[in-house]
């Protein structure tokens, strides 16, 4: 082994990124590089997964696009808002045609590489992780209580009452209560009403927020 005070340091970060790529493979967390016209200049496992899936997003000519008007709309405007502030992640939640409950959190960094100029690395947060952010939007959107809003996304994503309840931990009776708040809240008069409410919400709603920075590493 060379000893690390020999090695300069472009060798160093060579060695370190190759480390990093490698890891990147198998993260379950979708990691993808697009340039400025999204088109797609690397993935991982994860993000292949997701596209090839087309839910969400899409590969079409070998460039990211959403599999539906208000899925590319929001890509394009989280790139657009990564731009302006390259320090921490833009944040977007975008719904699946249709939605279900369906959602899909993206975290975008713009940086400058002097090889391709302007690229993005997005991070997809796959649908079954998810429901934090979906319980933020609708506290966000109608005022619910984070009760109400974490019972309202189970039920957006196909649970009926009785499951979201024990999924929550609650009894029937309590989610009965929230139900009520929610609908109340939403102007909806049904369940159904409210499910199809939340998914047509999300499907055209898309939050941005500053990302936690993660402590250094000494």
């Amino acid at each position: 082994m060379i000893p690390r005070e020999e090695l300069k340091t472009d060798e160093i970060e060579t060695g370190t990124n190759a480390a990093i790529v490698a890891a990147l493979r198998w993260l379950r967390v979708g990691i993808a590089v697009v340039d400025s016209q999204r088109r797609l200049l690397s993935a991982n496992a994860a993000a292949a997964e997701t596209l090839a899936q087309a839910m969400h997003f899409r590969l079409d000519g070998g460039h990211v696009v959403g599999t539906h008007h208000a899925a590319t709309r929001a890509l394009v405007t989280l790139l657009t808002a990564s731009e302006g502030d390259t320090a921490v992640p833009s944040v977007a939640l975008v719904c699946a045609n249709g939605c279900r409950g369906s959602t899909l959190e993206i975290a975008a960094v713009a940086t400058d590489s002097m090889l391709i100029g302007r690229s993005f690395v997005l991070m997809f947060n796959q649908p079954r992780r998810a429901h934090t952010a979906s319980a933020q939007a609708l506290q966000s959107l109608y005022r619910l209580t984070t009760s109400e809003a974490q019972l309202a996304t189970q039920l957006a994503g196909g649970s009926a009452l009785a499951e979201a309840a024990q999924d929550l931990g609650i009894r029937i009776a309590t989610a009965r209560t929230h139900l009520h708040h929610a609908l109340r809240k939403t102007a909806t008069r049904r369940q159904a009403e409210l499910v199809g409410l939340i998914a047509s919400s999300l499907a055209d709603w898309v939050r941005f927020k500053p990302a936690s920075r993660s402590p250094s590493i000494e």
